[in-house]
C-alpha cells in the first residue's frame, strides 16, 4: 500500500474507487466498507483509495473528543490489511474543518480521477457535517462518477461502531469488543518507571505510559498478550488505582509471564484477550501475592488452552 500525505501525491493515470473516514478502530463495519470498495474498484478497473485524517477530526471539532481505539500507526497497518492500493492521510485543522463537502470534493477531483465514492451508512462530511449522503450523491451525478452508501454492518442486532466498542471497553467486556473489532483491542505506549511494588511482591510489572487518549478497559485484571522486543508474551494485566495501597493514579501494569529484563523506556503493546476479575482490596501483601499467582496461572492456562501465541 502506498501512503501519501497530500492529495497532489496521489498516483495519476488510473481511476480510483474512494472512501473517506476517520476509521478509528478499523472495526468490522469499516472492514465491510473496504470489502465493498474493493468490489467496486474491480468493476471500474480502478485502484482503491482510502482517505483519512491526522489528527482525528474529533480532536479539532469537539471540546471533549472520544478516546482512540487505534493510533495512527496501527490505523495504517490495519487499513493496509484491507487491501487498499493507496492511503492518503490529510492533516486536519480548522481550515479543513471550514471546507464544505463540495469544496473538499473539488480539491480531490483536481488531483485524482474518481470512478466511485463509497461511504459508510452514517457518514457525513464538510463544514457542520452538511455533506450528507444526498448532497454527495447529487455532487457525484454532476461530476459523472458513481456514488454508493455501504449498509450498516450488524452484529447482535445493532450496528458495529466505534462508539459501541468504546462502551463495551468501559464495561470491561473486552471479549465482545474483540468480536466487533475483528481482533483483540490493543493499547500501545512506552514502559515508564513505577513504584516497583510488583517486584517487591515477586511479580514485576511493566507500567504502560500513554502518550494519547486511548480507550482503556474498565478497572480490573485481564488476560493479555504483551509485545516487546519483537515477541508476544502471555500476561496478567492490572488496570486501576490499586486500592490496597490507597493509590490515586490510574495505572496499566502488565506482568509478562516467563520474561525478565529491564525494558524501561521501550515501546510495548498490550492486547486484551479476556477479563479475569474486577479490581479488589486485599488484607495485605500475602493475600495480594496469592491472588496474583492465581491470575498469572489463569493467564498461562488461557493461552495454552485456547489462544496460542504467535511471534
Amino acid at each position: 500500500m502506498r501512503v501519501v500525505r497530500t492529495l497532489d501525491e496521489l498516483t495519476g493515470g488510473r481511476p480510483f474507487a474512494v472512501t473517506i473516514g476517520a476509521f478509528d478502530g478499523v472495526h468490522l463495519g469499516h472492514q465491510s466498507l473496504f470489502a465493498q470498495l474493493r468490489q467496486q474498484a474491480l468493476l471500474h478497473r480502478a485502484n482503491t483509495l482510502a482517505i483519512t485524517f491526522d489528527p482525528d477530526p474529533a480532536e479539532v471539532v469537539s471540546p471533549d473528543p472520544p478516546p482512540h481505539l487505534t493510533d495512527l500507526e496501527q490505523r495504517i497497518e490495519l487499513i493496509e490489511r484491507q487491501g487498499m492500493d493507496e492511503l492518503c492521510i490529510l492533516h486536519f485543522d480548522r481550515a479543513m474543518m471550514a471546507l464544505s463537502a463540495e469544496q473538499f470534493m473539488d480539491q480531490l477531483l483536481s488531483h485524482a480521477r474518481v470512478a466511485e465514492l463509497v461511504v459508510g451508512h452514517d457518514f457525513a462530511m464538510g463544514h457542520d457535517r452538511l455533506g450528507t449522503h444526498s448532497v454527495l450523491a447529487a455532487y457525484a451525478r454532476r461530476h459523472d462518477f458513481a456514488f454508493a452508501m455501504a449498509e450498516a454492518f450488524m452484529l447482535d442486532g445493532a450496528p458495529v461502531s466505534a462508539s459501541r466498542i468504546r462502551r463495551l471497553l468501559l464495561e470491561g467486556d473486552v471479549t465482545m469488543a474483540a468480536e466487533l473489532l475483528g481482533r483483540n483491542h490493543t493499547v500501545r505506549g512506552r514502559v515508564v518507571e513505577g513504584d516497583k511494588r510488583g517486584r517487591q511482591i515477586g511479580f514485576p510489572t511493566a507500567n504502560l505510559g500513554l502518550d494519547q487518549r486511548w480507550a482503556i478497559p474498565a478497572d480490573g485484571v485481564y488476560v493479555a498478550r504483551t509485545h516487546v522486543r519483537g515477541r508476544w508474551y502471555p500476561s496478567a494485566v492490572n488496570i486501576g488505582l490499586r486500592p490496597t495501597f490507597d493509590l490515586h493514579q490510574r495505572t496499566i501494569e502488565s506482568h509478562l509471564i516467563d520474561f525478565s529484563g529491564d525494558i524501561y523506556g521501550e515501546p510495548i503493546a498490550v492486547e486484551f484477550a479476556a477479563r479475569l476479575r474486577a479490581e479488589q482490596r486485599f488484607s495485605g501483601l500475602k493475600a495480594i501475592r496469592a491472588q496474583i499467582a492465581r491470575d498469572v496461572e489463569a493467564a498461562r492456562d488461557f493461552f495454552q488452552r485456547d489462544q496460542p501465541l504467535s511471534s
